[in-house]
């Protein structure tokens, strides 16, 4: 894969696009699973990071999950210019209005991929945390937990 600095490659796998000042300071993580990759969170949008999600995409049309509030806006441009459906819960879908190929849930939703989406109210009212069963066994909590420093963090 051609990637840019932008994106930074954890696991074969799993990629980060680490927090910036235009995302609240939140990380974004993409999830490769066959057929049916997952954004968690959205990174700030630029040309060069819509053409390294396109790379990581491999031609699929992701779904977007987002994990709190901090990042929509980031995620409206990035619906507007690839077309990418989102998913959040419920009580923040009236942040994303003209939002097309919006999906909310009340409590919990298992995606097609067997993620796993839990409504967990923490920094904003519509938070949640993603599961990702084996062979991932991954859990992305968004802002629930805040690294510290090295082995240390806080709600």
């Amino acid at each position: 894969m051609n990637l840019s600095i932008s994106v930074k490659k954890i696991r074969d796998w799993l990629w980060l696009f680490p927090a910036s000042k235009g995302t609240s300071l939140m990380s974004a993580w993409f999830l490769w699973i066959d057929n049916a990759p997952v954004l968690i969170d959205c990174p700030q949008i630029s040309e060069e990071v819509i053409n390294d999600l396109k790379e990581l995409s491999r031609g699929f049309c992701p779904k977007v999950l987002l994990t709190n509030r901090n990042s929509h806006q980031e995620a409206s441009i990035l619906n507007k210019k690839l077309g990418w459906d989102l998913i959040v819960q419920e009580q923040e879908a009236y942040l994303l209005p003209n939002v097309n190929n919006l999906e909310t849930f009340p409590d919990e939703l298992t995606i097609s991929s067997g993620i796993r989406i839990l409504w967990t109210p923490g920094p904003t009212p519509g938070s949640c945390v993603l599961y990702a069963p084996a062979p991932w066994n991954v859990l992305f909590c968004g802002r629930l937990l805040i690294p510290l420093s090295n082995f240390q963090i806080a709600p």
